[in-house]
C-alpha cells in the first residue's frame, strides 16, 4: 500500500507554515494543509501503533485522554510542534495498551477514535463531547481533502486514458494508487484491507458515472447512509 505522507517540519510554535502536498505523482501537486490529510505526523498515532502488551492502568488511560485532548486544542491553535508532541505521547501509550491496534496497515483513525472515546466515557467523561466533536471535524476535513485529491486525479487520469476509471471503490483505487502505477498518494489509511478507497470512517467511497460520463464521488459522511451527495455527504472541494 503506497500511501502516506511527508513529514512534518519543526518551526517555532504557532508559526504559520507553508503547507505540504497531496502529491499527485502524474500533473501538478496539489497543496493542502496537513491538519486536512493526516491525524498526525508520520511517527504519530495514524502511521504505526505498535508495541507490547501491558496491563491498562486507569492512570495510564487516563493519559490518553488527557493527550488527545492537548492533541486537538494545540491542532486547532496551529501549534505544529504542540500537536506533535501531544501525538506522540498517546501514540506511546495507546501502542502498549492496544497494540492489536498496531499496522501495517494502520488502524484506521475512526478505530483510534472510538477506543479514546470509550476511554473518555470511563476517565473523563466531561471530555467526551469536545473530543467526538473534534474527531468528527478531523474526519470531515480528512475526507474533504481525499476527495479533493482523487477529483484531480481523475482527471488526469481521463486526459491519459481517454475515459474515467470503471467504477467502484475497489476500481478507484487500483486505477489510481496502484503502487506500480499511481496516480495520487493518498494519507496513511485511505485504502483499505481489502483494496478499496475509504472515507475517514473506513468507509468504501461512492464512485459512479453520470449520465453523461462524469464520474460521481462521495462519501457518505458520518451517519453512514448513502443520501445521494446530499445532506451530511461528503463531495469533493470544487
Amino acid at each position: 500500500m503506497h500511501v502516506g505522507a511527508r513529514g512534518s517540519g519543526s518551526g517555532p510554535q504557532g508559526r504559520r507554515r507553508d503547507p505540504p502536498r497531496c502529491r499527485l505523482v502524474r500533473g501538478r501537486e496539489l497543496p493542502v494543509r496537513r491538519r486536512d490529510l493526516l491525524l498526525v505526523t508520520a511517527g504519530g498515532i495514524a502511521v504505526a501503533l505498535a508495541g507490547p502488551a501491558a496491563l491498562a492502568s486507569p492512570a495510564d488511560e487516563q493519559r490518553i485522554v488527557e493527550a488527545m485532548t492537548r492533541w486537538i486544542e494545540r491542532r486547532a491553535a496551529g501549534d505544529t510542534r504542540g500537536a506533535a508532541a501531544a501525538a506522540a505521547e498517546a501514540q506511546g501509550l495507546i501502542a502498549r495498551l492496544r497494540p492489536d491496534l498496531a499496522g501495517p496497515p494502520p488502524a484506521p483513525h475512526a478505530t483510534v477514535f472510538a477506543y479514546v472515546l470509550e476511554l473518555a466515557a470511563r476517565r473523563q467523561p466531561g471530555a467526551r463531547p469536545k473530543l467526538e466533536t473534534a474527531f468528527l471535524r478531523v474526519q470531515v476535513e480528512n475526507t474533504k481533502a481525499v476527495l479533493h485529491a482523487i477529483r484531480q486525479a481523475l482527471e488526469q487520469y481521463r486526459m491519459d486514458r481517454g475515459d474515467y476509471p470503471k467504477v467502484g471503490a475497489r476500481a478507484l483505487a487500483a486505477a489510481l494508487a496502484d503502487p506500480r502505477n499511481p496516480y495520487v498518494q493518498l494519507p496513511a489509511g485511505s485504502i483499505s484491507t481489502t483494496g478499496e478507497l475509504v472515507d475517514g470512517w473506513g468507509r468504501p467511497l461512492h464512485y459512479a458515472r453520470a449520465a453523461d460520463g462524469s464520474p460521481v464521488v462521495y462519501s457518505f459522511g458520518a451517519n453512514g447512509r448513502d443520501d445521494g451527495g446530499l445532506a451530511d455527504d461528503i463531495a469533493p472541494l470544487r
